[in-house]
């Protein structure tokens, strides 16, 4: 299924090559006035999805995940804080995968830092990444319980 047959495609454009994409889950070409600053990473933005930033366990932050020619963006609600992450510094991303559904992609830095997000449109957050990143970087998450299985249960 191609991009524009999913999701309604709006006529205002916020770079030449794209249009701005709105799920109709609110307004997120409302918030696109808000990040058009000189300080983004990403002159022009391919995808953003909603998205929740899990910096703290306890307090996870909304805003939008943007993904670009430069980079991973993220941007908290309000432009309250941000993360900007080079594809050159990436060198695992985990998809947190069930069947065809993706929930939850975790970013793994060359530094050992890693950002986990639960996005909205995991699928294409995946598909786009997949065309800056190679495939070896791009990884399923591994379960809790995958160990058991795949010991079939035996005792060791």
């Amino acid at each position: 299924m191609r991009m524009s047959e999913k999701l309604s495609v709006s006529g205002d454009a916020h770079c030449p090559k794209h249009r701005a994409v709105d799920k109709g889950h609110g307004s997120v070409r409302g918030s696109m006035r808000a990040m058009r600053d000189p300080g983004m990473l990403n002159a022009c933005v391919e995808l953003y999805v909603r998205a929740h930033a899990f910096l703290s366990p306890f307090f996870p932050q909304r805003g939008l995940l943007m993904l670009g020619g430069s980079g991973v963006e993220f941007r908290q609600r309000g432009g309250r804080g941000y993360i900007q992450v080079p594809w050159g510094s990436i060198s695992v991303v985990r998809a947190d995968a069930y069947g065809n559904f993706v929930r939850s992609v975790e970013i793994c830095l060359d530094d050992g830092r890693t950002f986990s997000f639960v996005v909205d449109d995991g699928a294409e957050v995946v598909r786009t990444m997949s065309r800056y990143l190679r495939r070896e970087q791009l990884v399923p998450a591994k379960k809790p319980l995958s160990s058991l299985f795949e010991r079939g249960f035996r005792k060791s």
